[in-house]
C-alpha cells in the first residue's frame, strides 16, 4: 500500500505543478499585450517628431516689406 500511497502523491504534486505553471502562463499573457498596445501609433509619433524637427529647421519668410527694401538696395 505504501507504493499505492507515494504514486498518489507524485500525481497530485504532478498536478499541483501543472496547474502553477499553467497560471504563471496566464499571468504573463497580458502584461505581453500591454506592452504591445500603443505599437500602432510608433508611425503618428515619428510622423509628428519628423515635422516638428522640419518646421523648427525652416526659416521664416521675409516679410514684403524687406523684399522690397532689398531689391530697391540692389537697384
Amino acid at each position: 500500500m505504501t507504493n499505492n500511497d507515494d504514486l498518489s502523491r507524485l500525481i497530485d504534486n504532478a498536478n499541483v505543478e501543472v496547474a502553477t505553471t499553467i497560471e504563471k502562463a496566464e499571468k504573463a499573457r497580458p502584461k505581453r499585450k500591454e506592452m504591445g498596445q500603443y505599437k500602432p501609433l510608433v508611425p503618428l509619433f515619428i510622423f509628428v517628431l519628423a515635422y516638428m524637427i522640419h518646421a523648427a529647421q525652416q526659416q521664416e519668410a521675409p516679410s514684403s516689406t524687406v523684399v522690397a527694401a532689398q531689391l530697391s538696395d540692389l537697384l
